[in-house]
């Protein structure tokens, strides 16, 4: 797995969707500002990569909107 490709690609996914579905007047009409965040270790401190989108909200606070992983090896069968 080449992990420049694979970390941009689920940054630039999330954050594509993000921005369509928030600027359609059906959903919300706006423009959003969120942040994304990588985590590479798990609490085992194996190599589990996952991004954390965070949104801010009305109140001032930030909320965890989406989670993606890579896990590796999985296949649907």
């Amino acid at each position: 797995m080449n992990q420049k490709i694979m970390y941009n690609l689920m940054f630039r996914s999330v954050s594509e969707t993000l921005v369509e579905l928030s600027a359609n007047p059906k959903h919300l009409g706006a423009r959003i500002g969120f942040m994304g965040v990588l985590h590479l270790w798990g609490q085992n401190l194996m190599n589990i990569p996952i991004s954390t989108v965070l949104l801010p909200t009305e109140d001032y606070h930030w909320t965890v909107i989406a989670e993606c992983r890579v896990v590796k090896g999985s296949s649907s069968q």
